[in-house]
């Protein structure tokens, strides 16, 4: 008991690990989530539920089909896997998030599926949750570290070192942007080094949030962005991504784009929080 006192801030620390990490490994994410914030999630682990609505067989051997799920939040997304599950089954899907290099869009690449209707679980590319492994191998290491702080001798290392005269050596602390220079971003070939996004403010579309690539067209038909509004031509404006800054042109004739109650001429630089209206349409541009 009296080595439970004396250490039991440890302990409370270990336990607290294990049981955040068994909360992760059970967390499920909406599918809106992933298409809204793609950078969050990019290369992560994530556990969605819904019904398949649609499934593409391969092309050919070389390569693998997918299936599209959509969840609770309306949302679908796309799941490139080994073996295909049939239409309308209910599935709960674990995968890991990427993103198309040509579209810019997040998908999930097959980790574990499980039949939500019959119990059954089927195996994606991985075979076996990663979530669980990690799971173990920290349930070991907190268990081994214990072991060796219960059982170790009253003189610590640190007193070892000063009666050698030693002096102790310290962890360099580094910055994110020293970890981003020397490991590089999260990137893909056609993402920007900065990351934005386009959110809709009015119409039905409200809320809605559209991750920017280095060039987006935003129009009622055609273009990178859709927006289902009359007030909006086909083609009614385009966002690039250059020099380390996003440009906004106006492409319509018929409502001119609008930035910050200005209509613009040529091309206007964006800024964090900037307005902009396109027909009857308000967008928000905000950094990510």
């Amino acid at each position: 008991m009296k080595i439970f006192f004396k250490h039991h801030r440890t302990i409370s620390w270990a336990l607290l690990l294990i049981a955040s990490a068994l909360v992760l490994a059970a967390a499920d994410v909406f599918i809106r989530d992933i298409i809204d914030t793609p950078s969050r999630w990019y290369n992560l682990e994530v556990r969605i539920q819904g019904e398949v609505v649609k499934v593409v067989a391969p092309p050919s051997l070389e390569k693998r089909g997918y299936y599209v799920v959509m969840d609770k939040s309306d949302q679908t997304i796309k799941i490139v896997a080994e073996t295909l599950p049939a239409p309308q089954q209910r599935l709960a899907v674990t995968g890991i998030v990427q993103v198309d290099p040509q579209t810019q869009t997040p998908f999930l690449r097959e980790v574990r599926r499980e039949d939500l209707a019959a119990g059954t679980t089927g195996r994606g590319t991985a075979g076996v949750n990663p979530l669980i492994i990690v799971l173990i191998v920290l349930i070991v290491a907190t268990i081994a570290a214990l072991l060796v702080i219960l059982l170790r001798k009253p003189k610590s290392a640190v007193s070892e070192q000063a009666a050698a005269g030693k002096p102790g050596s310290a962890t360099k602390q580094v910055s994110l942007s020293d970890v981003m220079q020397q490991v590089g971003g999260i990137k893909t070939t056609q993402v920007p080094a900065l990351l934005a996004q386009l959110t809709v403010s009015t119409g039905k579309q409200a809320g809605k949030s559209f991750p920017l690539k280095t060039s987006t067209t935003i129009g009622r038909e055609i273009g990178d962005i859709v927006l289902d509004d009359s007030s909006i031509s086909r083609q009614h404006a385009k966002i690039q991504f250059d020099k380390d800054k996003y440009l906004i042109e106006n492409l319509s004739s018929t409502n001119p784009a609008i930035l910050n109650g200005e209509r613009i001429e040529g091309k206007r630089e964006l800024k964090d929080g900037d307005e902009i209206i396109v027909g009857l349409i308000k967008l928000q541009f905000k950094l990510i």
